[in-house]
């Protein structure tokens, strides 16, 4: 397993490792207790870019394998002055979603777009649309795995919110077993208005936490919410005034869990994440599929030139054929 690199110190809080935008900090307050510090090297959001979706699976490996011994508790939180994250790395993730569009078709749709008129996007890329939809479910999984890493990592993880947790970021909170945030948090499960079904966890995890309606709700709406909206939501545990205070709860926290039978904390977490994850893998299947299908939409394309254009997107009229007719009643025999 390829590693940025290691770095072994001898005082009281040493930094064990780095890969890519997450540092590995050993805690002073308990041998057990790390932090994944969260310090993108691309921007000042922790956006989840191409380095930070490769290197969090490799992160949760290095405590489930190489601190096998070590890790009790890990804390995931934004380094130094970053927020936990804003979520997807939009410019990047649409090269990525249309690479295989040709220019003149994304200048149709701009144009259209301005106009309030619908424009076809032909499907000009080389091969068969099977072919290329296969790229892009091995993207959608590629993202799915690495956030789901967290989830099942050996040791129970606390998330440590601060600043932006939107989009894909409430993706990443929810993959955690518990969440504090600060009072000057920020939700939002925010996919919708880019144009998109949220793929990476969000439909899987959050539900469980808020409940159905509230879930639909805050997904369907993709509108923010606040810290203390999140707690009386069931979303966190706890909100701190400020980000040190929170890291202080956090730390105390993970202490007191270091401090129990590593064992059964683990089996613990284990035997819970049994029936959880088994349901979300299957949803996960479910929703990959889907956007692999639907993802290079108008209204996607309206989005981004929106984004670019630092406009409000013009969404289209359209009903999905997601349903079968209704199956008629048969005849009782007599």
């Amino acid at each position: 397993m390829m590693r940025c690199s290691r770095v072994w110190l001898s005082n009281a809080s040493a930094l064990l490792a780095t890969f890519g935008p997450f540092d590995i900090v050993q805690s002073a307050a308990h041998s057990g207790v790390v932090e994944v510090q969260m310090n993108s090297r691309n921007n000042k959001l922790n956006l989840l870019d191409d380095s930070f979706v490769r290197n969090l699976p490799l992160a949760m490996a290095f405590l489930n394998e190489d601190l096998n011994s070590t890790a009790r508790v890990a804390i995931l939180v934004g380094g130094d002055d970053r927020p936990f994250s804003a979520g997807l790395d939009i410019k990047s993730a649409m090269k990525t979603f249309f690479k295989d569009v040709s220019s003149v078709d994304k200048a149709k749709v701009a144009v259209s777009t301005a106009l309030g008129v619908s424009t076809k996007i032909r499907d000009g890329g080389e091969g068969m649309p099977a072919m290329r939809n296969q790229e892009m479910h091995r993207v959608i999984r590629e993202f799915q795995d690495s956030i789901s890493s967290v989830a099942r990592c050996r040791v129970p993880v606390i998330a440590a919110i601060n600043s932006h947790c939107l989009g894909g970021a409430i993706s990443l909170a929810t993959a955690c077993d518990f969440r504090f945030c600060t009072s000057d948090s920020k939700f939002c499960v925010k996919e919708v208005k880019i144009g998109i079904n949220p793929d990476i966890g969000t439909l899987q995890r959050l539900y469980p936490l808020v409940g159905q309606g509230r879930a639909r709700e805050l997904t369907f709406s993709a509108r923010n919410f606040s810290a203390a909206d999140a707690k009386s939501y069931g979303l966190v545990e706890e909100v701190f005034a400020d980000k040190e205070s929170m890291l202080t709860a956090a730390r105390a926290s993970a202490v007191e869990i270091a401090s129990n039978s590593p064992l059964a904390v683990q089996g613990a977490k284990h035997v819970m994440n049994v029936p959880s994850e088994r349901a979300v893998q299957e949803s996960l299947d479910y929703v990959r599929l889907w956007n692999s299908a639907f993802i290079k939409s108008n209204d996607l394309v309206s989005f981004g030139t929106a984004f670019a254009t630092k406009s409000e997107p013009q969404f289209t009229d359209f009903v999905v054929d997601s349903t079968s007719p209704p199956i008629a009643p048969t005849k009782r025999q007599v």
